[in-house]
């Protein structure tokens, strides 16, 4: 795989192996959205341990196996939550121009016929 290729993204069981970071604007979103459900009294503000609940910073990205993406950087680690992760490559949806991560395990490229 190199940059510019047509590759299909497949996901390994249920577990996401796609991922991308949320901007400032989705973060705010999802803070104001949490807030009211929390004055709602249908959320708590804080998770199983008592600490207050934070503010997400990536988001899972689900694929479809049937459709192309491109891939913009083939080789690449990101940062999610507190730690690095290895081994990805960032790809962009055609449709949308959103560009994600995902694990280079998961990713195979279109045979060209």
């Amino acid at each position: 795989m190199k940059k510019g290729s047509l590759v299909h993204v497949r996901e390994i069981g249920k577990s996401t192996t796609c991922f991308k970071h949320l901007t400032a604007a989705d973060r705010q979103k999802w803070t104001d959205d949490w807030s009211e459900l929390v004055k709602n009294g249908l959320a708590v503000w804080y998770n199983d341990s008592g600490d207050p609940v934070e503010t997400p910073l990536v988001a899972p990205v689900h694929t479809r196996p049937d459709k192309f993406y491109i891939i913009v950087r083939a080789r690449c680690s990101a940062q999610k939550y507190h730690g690095k992760v290895t081994g990805l490559c960032e790809v962009c949806d055609p449709e949308t121009g959103e560009t994600f991560y995902a694990f280079r395990s998961c990713v195979t490229p279109v045979e060209e016929t």
